[in-house]
């Protein structure tokens, strides 16, 4: 009894935020497909906390989810010197993170879309919670 009790305060908590617990490397960034092997990721952890390597740098703040509507706020972060190539990449990567998104969860796969439904960022889940 107390097992499926658990089972079911899980599934509400899963449905309630989708996101929560998981971390996401991209794949495709604006439509262009991200050069491997890279380092960028997205984590969603508890508490609508977010963290986010950049490759260079990391950055961690806070997430809002309304619906199907995503907003991060990253709030801190390293400030650590790199090449040119990564810093883009890690620029292109926060310009997309940090603007609000419709998005899309399919089990292993994540798909921010900008308010036109155009998919802006492509990701592959990385955990496997």
């Amino acid at each position: 009894m107390a097992a499926v009790f658990l089972m079911a305060v899980f599934s509400a908590a899963a449905a309630a935020d989708p996101l929560a617990g998981s971390e996401w490397r991209p794949v495709a960034l604006n439509g262009e497909p991200l050069p491997e092997p890279h380092e960028l990721f997205v984590r969603f952890e508890g508490a609508k906390r977010v963290f986010v390597n950049g490759g260079c740098n990391h950055f961690t703040g806070h997430y809002r989810l309304q619906g199907r509507e995503l907003l991060l706020n990253t709030s801190a972060r390293t400030r650590n010197a790199c090449d040119d190539d990564r810093i883009a990449l890690e620029r292109a990567l926060l310009d997309i993170v940090q603007m609000p998104h419709r998005f899309q969860r399919q089990r292993a796969r994540l798909v921010f879309e900008d308010a036109h439904g155009v998919a802006v960022a492509r990701f592959v889940q990385t955990d496997w919670d």
